[in-house]
């Protein structure tokens, strides 16, 4: 099962309590979801080239974002890209912990960092958190998938997250020809 938040919110709370309290009544055992995280695909990316850093809700100075607010943005979003064919380094520095002050300022100035990564033409998006110690990774929707007004388009979305689970399922059996969903 694939889940997804659309703004920080999500329906896995929801999903586990209505399902876990007929799966109790119905077997007298707890339900439980285990996420099958994205980890063993990542590892792949985790030597991919940082091409660019999104600070979403970006405001470094409250008094200076106040002077914003006349031009009817909902959502200020800071992109810093590397020069010209070059990148801002391995996404694997970003995880262990071994973050530039650059990045730490970023963090602390908005509401998620989004680092885009490169590998063999192709590209992902994830969500950079946490603290130096306990990194925390989330895959994010590509910008080959629409959104508008929060939602996003949700056939270009099916053909998204079917590539997603694909790629993790050749990284969990290497060497097989597993599919778990069917391309359209």
């Amino acid at each position: 099962m694939v889940l997804h938040g659309i703004n920080g919110d999500g329906i896995k709370t929801l999903l586990h309590k209505a399902l876990g309290e007929f799966f109790k009544k119905e077997t007298s055992l707890t339900l439980q979801f285990n996420p099958v995280t994205y980890e063993k695909a990542v590892q792949q990316w985790m030597q991919a080239e940082v091409k660019e850093v999104r600070a979403v809700g970006f405001s470094p100075f409250s008094d200076r974002a106040d002077e914003l607010k006349g031009m009817g943005h909902k959502q200020a979003v800071l992109v810093l890209k590397p020069k010209r064919k070059e990148s801002f380094g391995l996404l694997e520095r970003f995880k262990k912990g071994s973050r530039t002050d650059a990045v730490e300022f970023l963090e602390s100035h908005c509401q998620d960092l989004k680092a885009v990564v490169e590998l063999e033409g192709k590209k992902r998006v994830f969500r950079i958190g946490g603290t130096r110690e306990n990194p925390v990774f989330k895959l994010d929707l590509d910008d080959c998938v629409t959104v508008s007004d929060g939602v996003p388009d949700f056939e270009e979305m099916y053909d998204w997250v079917v590539e997603v689970v694909n790629e993790l399922c050749q990284k969990v059996y290497p060497g097989q020809k597993v599919e778990l969903c069917p391309a359209r």
